[in-house]
């Protein structure tokens, strides 16, 4: 929700921007180049299975996101933090 609230818009650039600050709250760092174009590969993903999962979308979406997302679209960015969290990078402190 965090990410869906800083981070206005829902064009891949705003997606792109959402991703790196993403990066920078888990891991305080830019993205590298690839690690963006795979983070938003999967956003991507996510938003199209979850549009074809009403049910699951509801599941996994937050009780309440800004107005311009829709529920496949929040599930998405629910799915995209998840992933960060469960990084070896976001839980080993090195």
């Amino acid at each position: 929700v965090r990410l869906m609230h800083e981070v206005k818009g829902t064009d891949s650039t705003a997606n792109r921007d959402r991703i790196r600050r993403a990066f920078q709250l888990c891991y305080s760092r830019e993205p590298g180049d690839s690690e963006l174009e795979m983070v938003a590969g999967f956003q991507e993903a996510q938003q199209r299975s979850f549009a074809e999962d009403e049910t699951g979308s509801k599941a996994v979406a937050p009780n309440s996101y800004p107005g311009e997302f829709d529920l496949a679209a929040a599930a998405s960015w629910t799915a995209v933090a998840r992933a960060l969290m469960h990084t070896d990078e976001f839980i080993t402190r090195e």
